[in-house]
């Protein structure tokens, strides 16, 4: 599946529901709204006529720079999701045009890059614009946006700084979000069963009998929530991290495993790498893409793609640290942080991403540093001979998603 780079960043964790629920400060019941249902509506806060609105990579609110400090594609130019009511499913960036208003009356053209309804709130459409950069720090600006020539209401959006502008247009009123249906329970997918979640590591079990490696097992939800360990007999007790490098220069204290800097040579708990596996492939795979702890090792080394000398980091480059549970208030799904070490994949029921199964038990705890020479670990066999039944649909997984024409990795196993 080839998709511009822009699609797959929007779709890259599905963050825009999750987003626009928090925005509209109502996770359960949303906020009425005042529009007429017979157009196309710009959703804004409940009390006033500001947008809803997000930086579409990092989910930050106004006010909005027009270049980013990092450069996600082809350019550095900051993309805006907005939040629409009235766009038929369906719908793409063709079909949709999008212009601002400043305080001296100028008109900005916000070139329309993605169209797209929120995942699990249908009423509701996600529309990507690129910022003009001749709107550096100018203030408040009016949007709107056209769709088939009919024009919407216009939202207010701060660009450099909140404040200023253009007044709201005559007769303008808040606009927040509709009533969305309560979601109905889904009989056949969304959540493993204990029966399901059994099944999986007995299968991976039995394959790791097959090739005589015994492992530790990890089945994590979709939210990364630890659903079952299995050790098998004889599996190591541990597992050792290691930077891809000719080995650890440092030698691990006997008694905490730990080494005196950093991390490379540190031993620590098997099955917490095989939860972090796990995870790994749990919170990153979505209706729109799978990806697996291969993937995430692809995209988090320090040049994209790895092993390609002068380019800059993966898209994704040192998220293995930065998500490590060493905050007071970070959640500790992932016990080891963000995954590359290939021996992990998410699982599906029905076309819907609901967990992830990891396998760690070769000692070694590390990132794929050379993606040409197709390397197949017995961990990575392991994990897809465990989700037989619940495998991914082809059309989304990783190594069908092209980012700035770079193939990511998926698995490097063809028959398990």
């Amino acid at each position: 599946m080839t998709a511009k780079f822009f699609g797959t960043r929007t779709r890259f964790l599905f963050a825009a529901c999750a987003c626009l629920l928090l925005l509209l400060n109502s996770p359960n019941v949303p906020l009425r709204t005042h529009a007429q249902s017979n157009k196309v509506t710009l959703i804004s806060e409940e009390t006033s006529t500001r947008a809803v609105a997000v930086e579409s990579v990092t989910q930050t609110r106004e006010p909005f720079a027009t270049t980013s400090p990092a450069n996600w594609g082809t350019d550095n130019q900051t993309r805006v999701m907005l939040f629409a009511m009235g766009v038929p499913a369906g719908e793409n960036a063709s079909a949709v045009t999008a212009n601002a208003e400043d305080g001296a009356h100028n008109i900005y053209h916000l070139t329309v890059e993605y169209v797209g309804v929120v995942p699990e709130q249908e009423w509701a459409t996600s529309i990507v614009v690129r910022l003009n950069d001749q709107m550096a720090g100018i203030g408040d600006v009016l949007v709107g946006i056209s769709y088939q020539g009919s024009p919407s209401n216009r939202v207010r959006v701060g660009i450099g700084h909140v404040g200023g502008g253009p007044p709201d247009d005559p007769g303008s009123v808040p606009t927040p979000g509709t009533i969305a249906p309560p979601p109905q329970p889904a009989t056949t997918a969304g959540t493993l069963t204990t029966a399901e979640v059994q099944t999986i590591i007995a299968q991976a079990v039995s394959a790791a009998a097959q090739l005589g490696h015994p492992v530790t097992v990890a089945v994590t939800d979709r939210e990364a929530n630890v659903l079952g360990v299995f050790k098998m007999t004889g599996a190591p007790a541990t597992t050792q991290f290691r930077g891809g490098g000719p080995g650890p220069s440092q030698v691990p204290n006997p008694l905490t495993g730990f080494v005196p800097i950093g991390f490379d040579g540190t031993v620590v708990p098997a099955k917490l790498g095989a939860i972090s596996k796990a995870a790994t492939a749990s919170i990153f795979s979505t209706r729109g893409n799978a990806f697996t702890a291969r993937t995430a090792s692809f995209i988090i080394q320090e040049h994209f793609p790895p092993g390609v000398d002068f380019k800059p980091g993966g898209p994704l480059y040192g998220v293995q640290f930065s998500s490590l549970p060493c905050g007071d208030i970070k959640i500790p799904g992932l016990p080891l942080g963000l995954s590359g070490d290939p021996g992990s994949v998410p699982i599906y029921k029905n076309g819907e991403a609901v967990g992830g199964v990891g396998i760690e038990g070769d000692g070694v705890y590390t990132v794929d540093r050379d993606p040409t020479d197709f390397d197949q670990p017995f961990e990575e066999v392991i994990a897809v001979s465990g989700v037989r039944g619940f495998e991914a649909p082809s059309l989304v997984r990783g190594d069908n998603i092209l980012v700035d024409g770079i193939r990511l990795a998926y698995i490097n196993v063809t028959n398990a």
